[in-house]
């Protein structure tokens, strides 16, 4: 349980750092996705190794749903996929019907990256989230706007979707832990 708790408080840290720097540099780091999928890996691991001192079977926890979360590896792999894969499909079709650019990459590999630890339904969640909260942010944008610049200027420009995912990631989180205990 101990270990959940830590993984999940790191997810959430790296999320944090994650969504900082794309309101930057309207970029997501290659490297930030994959520190997200190694902590993810040694959290898996470190379940197995925590059952393994109290006499459980290694694999068997690596695999089977983690304490406080019930996200199991499989889960967390389809996560992935299904969340990843969904939202790098939606954007492709988007792309190819409105000839704009819809999402970056680094969007589509961080919420893959999410599904890992979240799941199917904390990811699906946590996107829900983060579509609201960016649209929110959106709104008032539209209404004040910061840079004394029209309002058509401000919205063809891109803007960091990092910072909403964290937000979604961060609520799913709560849920995920405050169902389970």
């Amino acid at each position: 349980m101990f270990t959940t708790v830590v993984a999940y408080i790191a997810f959430g840290c790296v999320m944090v750092a994650i969504a900082v720097s794309d309101v930057r540099t309207l970029q997501i780091a290659n490297r930030s996705v994959l520190l997200l999928v190694g902590l993810w890996a040694l959290w898996r691991i470190a379940l197995g190794a925590e059952a393994a001192v109290g006499g459980f079977d290694f694999l068997l926890a690596v695999v089977e749903a983690a304490p406080l979360t019930n996200v199991s590896l499989a889960e967390g792999v389809l996560g992935a996929i299904i969340l990843g894969g969904g939202l790098l499909v939606f954007t492709t079709i988007w792309e190819a019907f409105t000839k704009k650019a819809a999402m970056g990459g680094g969007d589509i590999k961080l919420l893959a990256a999410m599904g890992l630890f979240l799941g199917i339904a904390g990811g699906l969640a946590a996107l829900a989230v983060a579509c609201v909260v960016f649209a929110i942010v959106g709104m008032a944008k539209q209404k004040v706007p910061l840079t004394g610049k029209p309002y058509e200027v401000i919205l063809s420009h891109s803007a960091a979707f990092a910072p909403a995912l964290a937000t979604g990631a961060w609520i799913s989180m709560a849920f995920l832990l405050a169902a389970n205990l």
